[in-house]
């Protein structure tokens, strides 16, 4: 894609301006002098992906009879999966200033204008001066902005002048992925009453990844031929590890429309390909060093699960419980000052440099909660209410988890970073997770109205809690309407989404430090279905 860079010397009058606000403040103190304001540079990036997917499982079931009171099934079977996939990036970039010949050219095409500073105008690429741009649900207004088209055009028209973009490289990567695994269960019923299902699965994986590793001395976007092929190279690196699954759950009815159910189960969340590709970068203009972890360990969680379960004809199937984990290896962000290099395998230069890595946390963590749910069909009402259908569910979660940190102390050699830990909720976990679903159903139609709520989620540990990013809560409605007609073997139906335009929002520390914000705005869109 296309990108073009504009700045505005002078942007803003800071004169008696109380910082002390949110972005609202901003356009007031915007001098939107357009004629200042220059290309800075324009940049063209390209990437093309591939992957390939390959897997075959078998499945073997075996019936069995224990007596007369004692029946069920031993199954057992296994599965190999194989991904390859790789990814390689193109990037080229043109400064104004570099290239004066872009726009000093009395033989160019396109209108250029140079600013009083000598650098090539903004005011060409606004085409239509009058249009306005509304943001942020109309909040605020961007007017002046430069055409997409003639952005585009920019690399049709003088793609000679552009230069490597060597940085875009280190977006590369290739991987072949093998997972190997294979289990053993088996499920009885003991009377009418007792079920017990029991297993294990073991898994294997063996894995290869090639990236890029290296360091510079200037900003990553300055990269030039030379410090690429002197300072930075192909990393190779292997994963082979296994892990085990053993899992029990119990079911006990003790009437016909109430059952207790148990269940102790083990788990696995494996870490993402950004985090095991082995990638490495230091940077010494910024003082940023960037790594990922070719041997995270997936993470392992320990679930003990009990709901009780009611049915009843009349009002529904409703469903209450609680659950407790204790989770090892949960994969974070680490964002922190380096203080020791030596013990993290780094150079002694990069003392209180900072580090963003993934990592395992060494500290068991726990989460536990209470879920409570209810479908029903109240066909039991009155005409015309016996269409209603409900379906609402909600969780309550609680975590515990130790993250590294760490705080200056003064001591007699002076105020010194000492390594610590701090205790925070669980990352990417909500503490309330709620959805609701109304409906009506009658012959052939069926509506839907819903309703999601998530509360706000740590999303990344900084080196301090004032560093923390976090999710914001959310709140969103849908709806949704069908007819069906010859026996639902045709339908039209149609949907509408995010109902109330709700923005997705990210913060720092607290909610009224807003990071970013986006709308992405209510959808709605129709259509017809056939059935053969």
């Amino acid at each position: 894609h296309h990108r073009g860079r504009f700045i505005e010397t002078g942007a803003l009058d800071l004169t008696g301006a109380d910082l002390s606000g949110g972005p609202e403040i901003i356009p007031s103190l915007a001098l939107n002098r357009i004629d200042r304001a220059y290309l800075e540079s324009l940049i063209n990036q390209e990437s093309e992906e591939q992957q390939n997917n390959l897997s075959a499982s078998l499945d073997i079931k075996v019936p069995v009879v224990l007596g007369r009171h004692a029946a069920g099934y031993f199954k057992f079977g296994g599965k190999h999966y194989n991904k390859y996939r790789d990814r390689l990036s193109t990037g080229y970039r043109v400064f104004n200033w570099d290239t004066p010949e872009l726009f000093n050219n009395p033989n160019s095409t396109f209108p250029w204008l140079v600013t009083e500073s000598g650098r090539a105008s903004m005011l060409p690429f606004i085409t239509d001066p009058d249009r306005r741009y509304f943001i942020l649900d109309g909040q605020y207004e961007l007017a002046n902005m430069p055409s997409i088209s003639l952005i585009d055009q920019m690399w049709d028209n003088y793609s000679d002048m552009y230069q490597t973009l060597y940085v875009s490289r280190f977006d590369d990567y290739e991987a072949t992925e093998r997972l190997t695994a294979g289990y053993a269960m088996a499920e009885f019923t003991i009377g009418t009453r007792l079920m017990i299902l029991s297993g294990v699965r073991y898994e294997h994986e063996d894995s290869e990844y090639k990236a890029m590793v290296g360091s510079f001395q200037n900003k990553a976007d300055d990269i030039d031929e030379t410090q690429m092929e002197q300072q930075f190279r192909d990393s190779l690196s292997t994963r082979n590890m296994g892990m085990w699954f053993p899992m029990v759950q119990v079911r006990y009815r003790v009437t016909d429309w109430f059952d207790i159910r148990a269940a102790r189960t083990v788990t696995t969340s494996r870490p993402a390909f950004a985090d095991i590709s082995p990638r490495f970068m230091i940077g010494y203009d910024d003082g940023l060093v960037n790594r990922s972890n070719t041997q995270i360990k997936p993470i392992r969680a320990v679930n003990y699960d009990l709901f009780l379960t009611f049915n009843h004809n009349r009002f529904g199937l409703f469903t209450i419980g609680g659950y407790y984990k204790e989770v090892e290896d949960l994969i974070y962000t680490r964002n922190a000052r380096i203080v020791d290099p030596d013990e993290i395998g780094l150079p002694q230069n990069t003392r209180r440099f900072n580090i963003t890595e993934p990592v395992n946390n060494e500290n068991l963590t726990t989460v536990h909660g209470l879920e409570v749910e209810w479908q029903s069909n109240l066909t039991w009402l009155p005409s015309p209410f016996n269409g209603l259908v409900l379906n609402a569910n909600y969780s309550r979660v609680f975590s515990e988890a130790h993250y590294h940190s760490f705080e200056f102390r003064r001591t007699s050699q002076g105020i010194v970073a000492v390594d610590t830990f701090r205790i925070a909720p669980i990352v990417h976990q909500a503490d309330h997770i709620a959805n609701v679903s109304v409906g009506y159903d009658y012959r052939g139609f069926s509506s839907r109205v819903s309703m999601q709520y998530q509360g706000a989620t740590l999303r990344s540990v900084g080196s301090r809690s004032e560093t923390d990013h976090y999710t914001d809560d959310y709140l969103r409605f849908d709806a949704s309407i069908r007819q069906r007609f010859f026996g639902g073997n045709f339908s039209v139906f149609a949907n509408l989404h995010n109902i109330t335009n709700r923005e997705d929002r990210s913060s720092q520390f607290t909610h009224d430090r807003p990071l970013r914000i986006e709308y992405y705005g209510a959808a709605f869109d129709i259509g017809m279905e056939f059935r053969f």
